[in-house]
């Protein structure tokens, strides 16, 4: 308790957690490894869903689970955040192609880009995210014609 003390654990101006868990170190670490990098507390905008989710699937607990001890440790969510049930590889992808907070709109143009880097259509894009939390124009149609994947 002591190392996550000096890790910044324990919620702003609260007392550390009594007891750690197993998966303490793992979830917060960046790489999800156990080791530096550490996770850093952000104070705008709280913790990103991704990794949330990779810690869900690192660990095999839920992501609501991971989400609870991370804010006992001092993180938070996002109001406009919604977990899902479960960790999913394809929302973890997604996710990572989206460079908007939660305080931001998603746009036309970042639904675009992230159905091409994905391979999903702007439909599925614009669905998924909202099923999310983020929050996209209600006046776009977003078409549910797949683009192809660029080639690296």
């Amino acid at each position: 308790m002591a190392r996550l003390k000096v890790l910044g654990a324990g919620e702003p101006g609260g007392p550390v957690p009594e007891s750690p868990d197993e998966d303490d170190f793992v979830i917060l670490s960046e790489n999800l490894d156990g080791r530096a990098p550490w996770l850093r507390r952000n104070t705008v905008v709280g913790l990103r869903m991704e990794h949330i989710l990779r810690a869900s699937l690192a660990t095999g607990r839920g992501p609501a689970s991971i989400a609870a001890r991370l804010t006992e440790l001092g993180h938070w969510l996002h109001e406009n955040a919604k977990l899902p049930e479960s960790a999913d590889e394809a929302d973890i992808r997604l996710l990572e192609t989206v460079d908007r907070s939660y305080r931001d709109e998603v746009h036309l143009e970042h639904v675009l880009r992230s159905a091409s880097l994905t391979g999903r259509s702007p439909a599925d894009v614009a669905s998924r995210l909202t099923e999310l939390g983020h929050e996209l124009p209600d006046e776009v149609e977003y078409p549910d014609v797949r683009g192809a994947l660029a080639a690296s």
